[in-house]
């Protein structure tokens, strides 16, 4: 974003991040690694997949109407075991912690509203929930992402927390002078962890690992599609509100924190243009029913944005005003 700098008084702007081994983070990776597998043998997989866990435990429940053959149970022990726990004294064995599993279909309701059990052509899909999208992006970082959000995102990628060796090489020192003050560990002991600490909660840490924002789990089908979608357009925020198995959006906003140098209502006219907001185009347009290999669950930790072309949400699509 672009100032006047000498408008601007000094502040703190904080961001928070969490590495992959964080309750909130395995329940993340639980729920994503689920979504890959169902997409992988089913594209028209719909997937509202919940986990939470604590000390010795993985529970997995929710709403997944699909043709896939998915053996959950294996899921979640392959996956806490690749995050690296495997003993008792870390919160969680994988190999012989409790796994409980309770799937429904999706509400025949609700699948009649959004997609009318399939029928629906993807412009006529709705969304299966209310809801309000942020999206946000801005220009200060090559991921366009906020600066202190992929600050924070590359310290957690880092294990020794370190202020000579990590923290110094990551943060450019234009950002550090002799006020800059450090705040590392600041409860003086932090021992006990991971889920003997604290539960985890699919969805609880999507602020910190994402712009976009809105209700339920991340990668539910139908609410993914909307939060990945305001990412596309870039510098500016962007919110979307849509209305339960209406396809179309019930208000579009742009705000440009006067950044803009055409009006706000113009760039909002061209985002409209330019993007279609229907659940059903978004999902052909960013790829989103694409499984296997991983796919989604490589969004479920160190940040959903900022990743590789293989996301569509990356590829930046300029706005060209009318001449």
């Amino acid at each position: 974003m672009h100032y006047d700098l000498k408008c601007i008084y000094t502040f703190l702007f904080t961001s928070k991040s969490v590495n992959e081994g964080h309750p909130d983070k395995i329940c993340d990776q639980v729920s994503d690694v689920i979504l890959d597998a169902c997409l992988e043998q089913d594209p028209e997989s719909n997937v509202a997949c919940e986990t939470c866990t604590k000390t010795k435990m993985v529970i997995v429940f929710g709403e997944i109407t699909t043709k896939a053959k998915v053996n959950y149970e294996k899921i979640v022990r392959d996956t806490c075991r690749g995050i690296g726990f495997t003993s008792a004294d870390v919160g969680l064995d994988a190999d012989n912690c409790k796994v409980l599993v309770n799937i429904e279909q999706q509400s025949p309701d609700i699948a009649q509203g959004v997609h009318a059990h399939l029928s629906k052509k993807p412009e006529e899909i709705g969304v299966g929930d209310q809801g309000h999208m942020f999206g946000y992006a801005t220009d200060e970082t090559p991921e366009l992402m906020p600066l202190t959000h992929v600050l924070a995102t590359k310290l957690t990628k880092i294990a020794v927390d370190l202020k000579e060796h990590v923290i110094k090489p990551v943060i450019p020192s234009k950002y550090l002078d002799d006020k800059t003050i450090f705040h590392l560990n600041p409860y003086g002991r932090f021992v006990i962890g991971g889920q003997h600490g604290d539960a985890g909660l699919t969805g609880r840490k999507i602020i910190i690992h994402t712009i976009p924002m809105g209700v339920g789990v991340l990668m539910v089908m139908v609410l993914s599609q909307e939060r990945i979608q305001p990412r596309w357009i870039v510098a500016v925020h962007t919110l979307l509100g849509n209305a339960i198995s209406v396809s179309e959006p019930l208000s579009v906003f742009v705000d440009t924190y006067k950044t803009n140098k055409i009006p706000d209502k113009d760039i909002l006219a061209l985002v409209k243009e330019v993007f279609d907001f229907m659940p059903g185009m978004i999902s052909i347009n960013l790829d989103l029913k694409r499984g296997g290999n991983f796919r989604h669950q490589r969004t479920s930790a160190y940040g959903h944005f900022g990743l590789d072309p293989d996301f569509t949400c990356e590829i930046v699509k300029p706005l060209k005003p009318k001449a």
